[in-house]
Order: C-alpha cells, then sequence, then structure tokens
C-alpha cells in the first residue's frame, strides 16, 4: 500500500532529537569555549568483554563548558571507568568560596577542601546527566596550578601534552584507579 509506504518512509526521514552530549558540545562551541563519587559502587563501569573507545576530546570541551572548571583532560584507555583531571577557574572559586563562606588560603590547599571538592562533584554530576554510562567521569582530580607551555604542559599553540600532565600526575592517576 502506498499510504503505509509513504508513512514508513516519513518515519524515516522525521528529524531526530539530538542527544544531550551534541547539543551541550554545539553550545560550547557557539560559546567559544576552549575545547577542553565518593562510593565506588555508583561509578559507572565498563563492560571487560566490550570494548569501548571514548573520544576525550569531546569530553574535555563539555568539562570546559562548566565556569568553574579553567581546563581539563580525560584519561582512562584500558581502565575501568573514565577519570578527569581538572584545573579550577580559580578566580571564580575563591569568589564562590566566599559567598559560601569557606575560609580561601591558596589553590595548593583549596583543591584539597571537602566543600570545594563536593563542589565540583555537583559540577560533574550535572554534566554527566548528559552522557551514556561508558562516557560518564566516575573520578576526578583537582590540579592546584594552570598547565602552561612554559611548564611544558602545553604546546606552543596551547594544546595538552598528554603524556606530560600524566606522567606529573601518575601518583593521583594510580590511586584513582586503586
Amino acid at each position: 500500500n502506498e499510504e503505509d509506504a509513504a508513512g514508513m518512509l516519513g518515519k524515516f526521514l522525521a528529524p531526530r532529537k539530538p542527544d544531550p552530549l551534541t547539543a551541550a558540545l554545539k553550545l560550547a562551541a557557539a560559546k567559544n569555549l576552549i575545547v577542553a563519587s565518593a562510593d565506588l559502587s555508583q561509578l559507572p563501569r565498563i563492560p571487560p568483554d566490550i570494548p569501548v573507545y571514548v573520544v576525550p576530546q569531546e569530553l574535555e570541551l563539555l568539562l570546559n563548558s562548566s565556569e568553574f572548571i579553567s581546563q581539563a583532560m580525560v584519561f582512562g584507555f584500558n581502565k575501568p571507568f573514565v577519570g578527569a583531571l581538572l584545573v579550577p577557574h580559580f578566580t571564580l572559586l575563591k569568589n564562590w568560596c566566599d559567598e559560601q563562606g569557606i575560609h580561601w588560603t591558596s589553590p595548593a590547599y583549596m583543591v584539597h577542601n571537602i566543600k570545594v571538592i563536593q563542589k565540583f562533584q555537583a559540577e560533574i554530576d550535572q554534566l554527566n546527566e548528559a552522557l551514556p554510562t561508558y562516557k560518564k567521569i566516575g573520578k576526578f582530580i583537582l590540579s592546584d596550578s594552570e598547565w602552561t607551555s612554559e611548564s611544558g604542559e602545553l604546546t606552543a599553540s596551547l594544546k595538552m601534552i598528554r603524556g606530560k600532565l600524566i606522567e606529573k600526575y601518575k601518583a593521583d592517576v594510580e590511586q584513582l584507579y586503586s
């Protein structure tokens, strides 16, 4: 029947609703952003028998869409969940701490403050809502310093040097997965 065929064709040609990650990436791009759980039973796990490759740049862009995150690097190749190394936007973080009545000392101490960690967990949880389970950020590390080309963590064109960052934070990354 021609009407049934036209109806079937219409179903295939109907515009699809964009997935939340694509929408978040488009929003971040429109804003001209730079492209970058304590309860272990709740961590998203990748089934060991299903090989999955997560494109880190997509997640880094999503993480950088948070106003509290200045720089982000995602890692987790051959690991049970995706992890992230985050550099807070320290000026905004200081303002937030002042508003919350949290005594500000220095970035080196503030990245270990329980309330600051909870704030970043809330940011991650909100961003994770748009992601499929295997792409969700399971745990994160807060860095107390910006990555720069002078320190050798970024190229001259401001791209991350993943190997240097992983080496610098090797102990923290190993602890994250232990």
